[in-house]
């Protein structure tokens, strides 16, 4: 939080700064160099994407902190040094610091965030470190959830901590190279998240051939890395290089969070005028990129006149260009936050994942399939790889056949068997469970000292 008499001073300076730090990777004063994103035109975009999603207000507070924490660089690199000392004297286990690609407030919740807490509850200390995009008002470190601490400042991290464990994810592909080299330098070992085919589009930058060769390397070399795996299909491909350091962790659910009951009283106004016409509400949530077929949806929304079919999320930079031409009773919704999802979802009564198939979706483990269950909700999909390994999920390979599919799908959502094996297969599939697993492997594999 900037204190008052500071703002006026750096609301002066803010927008000069803007093009400089806005959106930069990292600061250019950090020791691991961490490449900035050099486009004006990337920068220009993400500006206005926080207008057009928290206003103008937001972005002047984005920027006001990211100049507060580059001018005194040096001040909260010190106290995020001393902080962190202080607080792993009482850690039970041997930290794990996570390199995030998302801030931690950002309102959409993904794997990283997820892991990071349940972790947190089997008793592991994490340091989750902010990409430093803005949301994250911490300026050296702090406590934002039991055991996980907040800091953006990534060497003082890994000084802290003597041969650091290091989670990092495959899609930051700006990072890996140079986070290989700064942990094998301080004698640690790379705990490394292979959670979706490598592509660039969903990737926080170009895959390059530093990375390539980062990413190669980790997959091979038992003794530098770990390797987490999302997808059965990843499984495989890495399987085929180790044999040990793996493990297949899918994403998962939060079940508690899920577990909510309708009422109207908490419905956003939009999806309430949907509600409110007492129509089958066919669902989806999550981003709009181009791996949704928005155009299957529309068609199967022709040949089903009498349901309402909902959107709900943000739109991404890539999202299907046609996504304005849908008939009347598709609705795109806003996204809401991950804190006030269910008490919406709850409203739908059959979810879909009606995804292209391709290289990134036959490696996908979508983190809404697990939600969908924990709902209760019936669901749809087409024939992605990973829907099909449960009995749960309709699938609906084309038009007439996805049709097919919801109208089955809304005669089982009064099932009480369905229903009660859909909220059995959340449970096997909690974040809680998959964090157990993550730890396991630190401890059998990844760590080779004391408290591991």
């Amino acid at each position: 939080m900037i204190e008052p008499n500071l703002k006026s001073y750096y609301y002066s300076r803010s927008f000069k700064c803007l093009s400089r730090v806005l959106l930069s990777r990292r600061s250019d004063v950090d020791k691991v160099p961490f490449p900035k994103k050099s486009s004006l035109k990337l920068r220009w975009s993400a500006a206005q994407r926080i207008i057009r999603n928290d206003g103008i207000s937001e972005l002047i507070r984005i920027v006001l902190f990211r100049v507060l924490l580059k001018s005194g660089a040096f001040f909260w690199k010190r106290r995020a040094r001393a902080q962190l000392l202080s607080l792993l004297r009482t850690s039970k286990y041997h930290p794990l610091i996570m390199i995030g690609t998302l801030d931690w407030a950002y309102p959409f919740q993904q794997r990283s965030h997820h892991l990071a807490r349940a972790l947190a509850r089997l008793g592991r200390t994490v340091i989750y470190v902010s990409p430093r995009h803005g949301r994250d008002r911490i300026l050296s470190a702090g406590e934002v959830f039991p055991g996980v601490f907040l800091t953006p400042h990534i060497n003082e991290a890994l000084e802290a901590i003597t041969n650091p464990i290091v989670y990092i994810a495959s899609t930051d592909a700006l990072s890996l190279p140079h986070v290989l080299e700064a942990v094998q330098g301080a004698n640690g070992h790379i705990v490394y998240d292979y959670l979706d085919h490598l592509d660039s589009t969903i990737s926080n930058g170009e895959l390059s051939s530093r990375f390539q060769e980062a990413h190669n390397r980790i997959l091979r070399d038992e003794a530098v890395a770990s390797v987490l795996t999302s997808a059965d299909i990843l499984y495989e491909e890495v399987a085929k290089l180790r044999r040990k350091g793996l493990a297949l962790v899918t994403n998962a659910v939060d079940v508690p969070h899920f577990a909510a009951h309708k009422d109207p009283d908490k419905l956003r106004p939009a999806l309430k005028a949907i509600v409110d016409r007492k129509q089958p509400i066919i669902g989806f949530f999550g981003a709009l990129a181009s791996w949704v077929d928005v155009d299957l949806i529309a068609a199967v929304a022709r040949t089903r006149p009498s349901y309402q079919f909902v959107l709900m999320g943000p739109m991404l930079v890539n999202a299907p260009a046609r996504i304005g031409e849908l008939p009347a009773n598709v609705s795109i919704l806003e996204p809401v936050s991950y804190k006030e999802l269910p008490n919406q979802a709850v409203f739908f009564d059959v979810l879909t994942i009606p995804f292209y198939l391709n290289d990134v979706t036959a490696a996908t483990s979508p983190l809404k399939l697990f939600e969908y269950m924990a709902l209760g909700k019936p669901i749809v999909s087409t024939p992605i790889r990973e829907s099909l390994k449960y009995d749960v999920v309709l699938i609906g390979r084309d038009r007439d056949s996805f049709a097919a599919a919801i109208d089955r799908a809304l005669e089982l959502r009064t099932d009480p068997l369905y229903v009660e094996h859909l909220q059995q297969i959340a449970a096997q599939n909690s974040w809680d469970n998959k964090a157990l697993m993550v730890s396991n492997l630190i401890k059998g594999v990844g760590c080779r000292r004391e408290l591991c």
